[in-house]
């Protein structure tokens, strides 16, 4: 077999980067020309047309008439445009408590979207069943045929590696969603898409810093706390998952507290134990405005209490947030980020929060990173998976080795 050139090889890499350079720059401006597009990039006018003219057969580009002559006169140039239409992405975040399935566009524009009810003690098949409909209705009900969509892009709590595998999830709280490749398998073979599973908490991340609270952070780190507890490290304008894809999964975190017991940081200070806490404190007479009855206490009911201002919720909210803002502080001091963005079910508790991380850490060292809160709120992981589609399909146009470049 004949060996490809050193230069062969070289060459073809840069037409594949030139290519992926213009079809960036037309994705960020409005409207722009061959001319325009040749003076930004430093490219020669014909590396512009020869690539433009490969987008606009795909579709991707639309060329949308005449812009201004210039001022020694001359021709019109054509106006470029992208196509946000051109394909479609269903993201669907499979949080554990608000599960959400959207149709958007290559623009990250969430065209419809519905919610899906999927109790944490269902099979998984029935899981996918619900996920299946989810689908199924939002490409009925936007008319879209089978090409229009490029990819299903979806985050789950667990850690997957690039193919889809499930590696590990968190045993201890009898959350176990998928095993093996069940998810990534039974999507490819219903759907003629590209095919995208990705942990919920790095897809949140992704989310906030392309579109959120994060954006245009070079550096970043994203903590979830509610139902679970994740987080999310961007690095150099890049997510970082780590050598097995678990970067950031701290629900093993261990302070000198939890290393006396057998549970970790999670165990101590999410929804669960919070509830069941609370419960136990209200039958043993606790002051509150909580209700005493038969019905087991719902966290709608303990945020609805501290926005009273109850006193007890109060004290428990606090203890819950100093134990988050030191690992928000331990964490983002270690990494050297600019900003620390929290997010999940106690974004409810923010105030509190910042309060708490203004007053006893931020003045603690020079380069403390800030904190903020998320701004897409329950949307960031499907944000942050039409985003990743996006990229994939971009790389697809380009002729960049999805596979690999995930790998």
């Amino acid at each position: 077999m004949m060996r490809k050139s050193r230069a062969s090889v070289d060459a073809s890499y840069l037409k594949q980067y030139n290519r992926r350079l213009i079809l960036d720059a037309v994705f960020e401006r409005n409207t722009t020309s061959r001319a325009e597009l040749s003076k930004a990039l430093g490219l020669s006018k014909p590396a512009i047309s020869d690539n433009i003219a490969e987008l606009l057969h795909l579709g991707v580009v639309e060329e949308v008439g005449e812009g201004s002559a210039a001022k020694k006169g001359g021709r019109k140039p054509l106006l470029l445009k992208f196509n946000r239409n051109h394909k479609y992405i269903v993201s669907v975040d499979l949080n554990y408590s608000n599960p959400i399935v959207a149709l958007g566009n290559l623009k990250n524009e969430i065209i419809r979207e519905y919610d899906i009810g999927i109790g944490l003690d269902t099979s998984r098949d029935y899981r996918f069943s619900v996920i299946e409909n989810g689908i199924d209705s939002l490409l009925a009900a936007s008319g879209l045929a089978g090409e229009d969509l490029f990819c299903i892009a979806v985050s789950s709590p667990g850690v997957f590696d690039a193919r889809g595998n499930i590696l590990s999830q968190n045993e201890g709280l009898g959350r176990i969603l998928w095993s093996g490749n069940n998810l990534w398998d039974a999507l490819q073979k219903k759907y003629n898409a590209h095919i995208i599973v990705k942990n919920d908490i790095k897809a949140a991340t992704l989310g906030e810093w392309a579109f959120g609270a994060g954006k245009g952070e070079e550096n970043l780190l994203y903590i979830n706390c509610g139902a679970g507890l994740g987080a999310g490290i961007v690095l150099n304008s890049k997510l970082y998952e780590g050598r097995h894809c678990n970067a950031g999964e701290i629900y093993y975190y261990l302070d000198g507290r939890g290393a006396k017991h057998t549970g970790g940081l999670e165990d101590r200070i999410c929804m669960k134990q919070l509830l069941e806490s609370v419960a136990a404190d209200i039958q043993k007479g606790v002051k509150t405005c909580l209700p005493n009855g038969v019905n087991p206490i719902g966290f709608g009911e303990v945020v609805s209490a501290y926005r009273k201002k109850d006193p007890y919720v109060l004290r428990r909210v606090k203890r819950i947030c100093g134990e988050l803002c030191a690992l928000m502080f331990n964490l983002g001091n270690f990494l050297a980020v600019d900003e620390v963005i929290f997010g999940g079910e106690y974004a409810a508790f923010g105030e509190t929060l910042l309060a708490e991380y203004e007053k006893r850490y931020l003045p603690r060292i020079r380069f403390s990173a800030s904190v903020k809160p998320a701004a897409l709120g329950k949307y960031s992981g499907i944000h942050g998976m039409l985003y990743t589609a996006r990229e994939a399909y971009f790389d697809s146009i380009c002729n960049i080795n999805i596979s690999e470049k995930e790998t």
